[in-house]
């Protein structure tokens, strides 16, 4: 038995947590890019377990965070999409969303 609830979907856990229409390609290309196994539910945001194993990426309204390395978060993002140095852990970075409510 696991101790973890998994959405049946991405597209799911968009509309459990209300994450606006403006923010899903760029969460689906992060994504695609990683490569997610599951999609766990959390109190306050979406963890995105990876399929290799690494740290997952924590979705949340706006921004996601997770990523191991400044060239992942710009790979998986885009040269254009605002990427900062994470809290969460040593060396991760996380990915600002279009429609947000923070700033750096």
């Amino acid at each position: 038995m696991t101790d973890y609830r998994e959405f049946k979907s991405l597209a799911n856990a968009f509309t459990v947590f209300e994450i606006p229409v403006a923010n899903h390609a760029l969460i689906k290309q992060l994504c695609e890019f990683i490569g997610i196994d599951r999609y766990e539910i959390r109190r306050t945001y979406i963890k995105a377990v990876r399929t290799d194993g690494r740290p997952a990426l924590n979705i949340h309204y706006g921004w996601t965070n997770g990523f191991q390395s400044e060239a992942e978060a710009r790979a998986a993002a885009g040269v254009n999409t605002p990427c900062f140095p994470s809290e969460r852990g040593t060396g991760q970075w996380w990915v600002r969303h279009p429609l947000h409510d923070i700033e750096p």
